[in-house]
């Protein structure tokens, strides 16, 4: 009885709301705190990612199935890849998390940054949009690639026929006869991957679909994120948490600022300069004095105005 409760302790902690919102960069305390406001759009989200995790191991295994013939090289290969796409998408993901703190940019979204995340998560799709393309065109590809392989080994005859017209030799004719052999077996065994793909794009306008679609799913949890709105209760939680826990901090270092001066140097009531009126966030700068022309100053010493 325990041990079946352990497993399905173990199985629902992996199934769980807290597995899904981890993988988007929501922290789960505060989410429950705030009473799980937008769980659904975090939910899918992660989802998203768990789905363009296997749509990543599907189209790395194919790309390597045509590059290699040991089905242990692939799987290892396409584990790896596979794994260190998800997870540098993931960390992209939480970079693009919605900001709760101050800033001095009114547009937080639109910076150098974010444009170069943005371009990278376009690449990462295409890019495993392409094998993808492939094994859903690959009857048609089939064909396109045996004529394509006929039209190979037919450009090599003549071009090995007009290059050895002329010689008689039975040694010639021997290696002529070896290099065909050669050209047969290469092109007859390879799958020509980078060819299918070329003829994908090329030929059928349903690849653009596939490719669209694959990078709309990696935007898909971005954009979930960045729908709920900043006066979502989780958000104003996590601003609230993340506020205090900076101040605190901020407090802290100006008690050790001022001590520093005290203890070493014996200088008491020394503050740290604050050149903002919301430190540490910085967003505000103070206005500067305005300083009184020397016509004012004459008066004042002189008639007390």
């Amino acid at each position: 009885m325990n041990k079946a409760m352990t497993k399905k302790r173990k199985f629902s902690w992996f199934v769980s709301s807290k597995t899904f919102t981890d993988l988007v960069g929501v922290e789960y305390k505060l989410l429950r705190n705030s009473g799980e406001a937008g769980l659904p759009k975090f939910y899918l989200a992660g989802l998203s990612i768990i789905l363009i995790f296997i749509l990543s191991f599907i189209s790395i295994y194919y790309a390597f199935d045509m590059m290699f013939n040991k089905w242990y090289v692939e799987w290892l290969l396409s584990a790896f890849f596979s794994c260190l796409f998800v997870l540098i998408y993931i960390l992209l993901v939480h970079t693009f998390s919605k900001a709760v703190l101050p800033s001095m940019s009114s547009n937080i979204f639109l910076n150098t940054s974010n444009v170069f995340r943005v371009g990278y998560v376009i690449f990462m799709g295409f890019v495993i949009s392409q094998p993808l393309e492939t094994f859903i065109l690959k009857d048609k590809l089939d064909a396109d690639i045996a004529s394509y392989k006929t039209f190979l080994l037919a450009d090599f005859e003549n071009k090995i026929t007009l290059l050895y017209k002329n010689e008689k030799s039975p040694n010639v004719t021997e290696n002529v006869q070896i290099a065909r052999n050669k050209a047969s077996n290469k092109v007859n065994n390879s799958e020509f991957f980078v060819k299918r793909v070329q003829l994908a794009n090329a030929k059928y306008p349903v690849s653009w679909i596939i490719c669209f679609l694959v990078i709309t799913l990696f935007f898909l949890p971005g954009f979930l994120i960045y729908s709920i709105s900043g006066q979502n209760a989780y958000y104003q939680a996590k601003h609230n948490y993340e506020k205090t826990l900076v101040v605190t901090d901020y407090e802290l270092f100006k008690e050790k600022y001022s001590m520093l001066f005290e203890n070493k140097l014996q200088m008491r009531g020394i503050a740290f300069y604050e050149p903002f009126e919301d430190p540490p966030f910085n967003t505000i700068r103070k206005k500067d004095k305005e300083y009184k022309k020397q016509d004012d100053f004459i008066n004042k010493i002189l008639y007390g105005l």
